[in-house]
């Protein structure tokens, strides 16, 4: 992702105006002590392809004080600045999490929701289908068949300016992070960066 061309759309994302709005929602636990994420894509009325984004983080709070994690003090800079909550366990406290997306849920219009079939589907299945209905909860394997659509349109609304994500820095060091592995059909799908190992992370 060009940096400049994220950086150039950040908008503002306001929580009193997102209420009530139609929303759509994905959640990527982690498997224990690294970053949580749910991101929320709000369209905009007058232009569905506008979308504003909202996106939270989770981690343990011993992992801001750990010599063995590299990101440490990035991440206090971010729990200090309101972007990165923190839960008091060792690792990451699944029922904080699920306090905050009910309180997401009753805030916003959330249609549907994506969940990491390799962490978040089984741990928060249940929460997700008895607010939503299980024909509105998915499971999302990451394959490239999976990924190619959403990789085209992350694309071109990108290009178009149309991805407002508050100057989440969170979202911007995985942007920034990012990169993609093509197959042979042209699909695209997202990897772990092997550039800058001491700061990269794409996930979330």
């Amino acid at each position: 992702i060009d940096i400049d061309l994220w950086d150039s759309q950040r908008g503002s994302v306001d929580l009193d105006q997102l209420k009530g709005r139609v929303c759509y929602g994905g959640l990527d636990l982690s498997a224990s002590a690294d970053l949580t994420a749910w991101v929320l894509l709000f369209p905009r009325d007058d232009d569905p392809d506008e979308i504003d984004v909202l996106a939270r983080f989770w981690c343990p709070e011993a992992r801001l004080n750990d010599p063995g994690n590299r990101y440490a003090d990035q991440y206090r800079v971010w729990k200090d600045e309101g972007w990165l909550t923190t839960t008091p366990e060792a690792v990451i406290d699944l029922e904080r999490v699920r306090e905050a997306i009910a309180e997401d849920m009753a805030r916003f219009r959330v249609a549907s929701v994506n969940l990491d079939v390799f962490q978040g589907y089984y741990a928060m299945s249940a929460q997700m289908i008895d607010e939503l209905g299980e024909a509105n909860v998915a499971r999302f394997v990451p394959s490239f068949k999976n990924y190619g659509s959403p990789m085209v349109e992350l694309s071109r609304r990108l290009l178009g300016r149309k991805v407002h994500h508050g100057g989440n820095p969170i979202l911007r060091w995985m942007a920034d992070n990012l990169e993609v592995r093509q197959a042979p059909d042209g699909s695209l799908k997202p990897v772990k960066p092997r550039r800058s190992p001491a700061r990269a992370r794409s996930t979330g």
